[in-house]
């Protein structure tokens, strides 16, 4: 594999690419007569594998050093991208959220997916008796309090769709000037 020049973009592609693959790979299999449940390949594995590569790792870069969010809510991009991702939250309907929440509720995912806080939620049983993933269930914590403060309930669909969404949005706000003169261990307190 050759070194992609515009690292996070090229690598979120080639992560949903992959993603593509599996489930094709899959389809393929399954009308082959091959039970994919038990031999896989496992798209909602793929999937999880997807969202840490393409969501989880370019947060870092992307989202996460925009920790002034008076500076992010002025950034008007910044704020037109973001809310294209508001769809994916549920949020209180009674008002449009602000840029702030949007940018913490994107975040809660980033770190239920990170840290592994995440549970398989099982369909009705098959006819040959086994149970496929239905939903993904995640949930952040506060680390100090050990509290959880956010919840959410995804299918698998509404997981693969804000995906596909966070990376045209990551690819919108990819800029490689911001990262030039970067040093290791930039949030570092020294």
């Amino acid at each position: 594999m050759t070194q992609p020049a515009h690292w996070i973009p090229t690598m979120m592609e080639r992560t949903l690419e992959n993603l593509k693959f599996v489930r094709r790979e899959r389809d393929r299999l399954k009308s082959e007569g091959v039970d994919v449940d038990v031999e896989g390949p496992f798209e909602v594995t793929q999937l999880v594998n997807s969202i840490l590569c393409a969501f989880a790792h370019p947060w870092e870069i992307l989202l996460k050093p925009e920790r002034d969010k008076r500076k992010a809510a002025r950034d008007p991009m910044l704020k037109e991208s973001v809310q294209r991702l508001s769809r994916h939250l549920h949020l209180s309907a009674a008002r449009k959220p602000t840029v702030e929440e949007l940018i913490t509720g994107l975040g809660y995912i980033r770190n239920a997916i990170a840290h592994g806080n995440i549970e398989y939620i099982p369909g009705p049983t098959t006819s040959r008796g086994t149970q496929d993933i239905e939903k993904i269930r995640l949930w952040n914590c506060r680390f100090e309090e050990k509290t959880k403060n956010w919840e959410q309930t995804f299918t698998i669909d509404e997981l693969s769709s804000l995906l596909e969404d966070f990376v045209s949005v990551a690819n919108d706000l990819w800029n490689p000037l911001k990262l030039q003169g970067r040093r290791d261990c930039e949030y570092d307190s020294d």
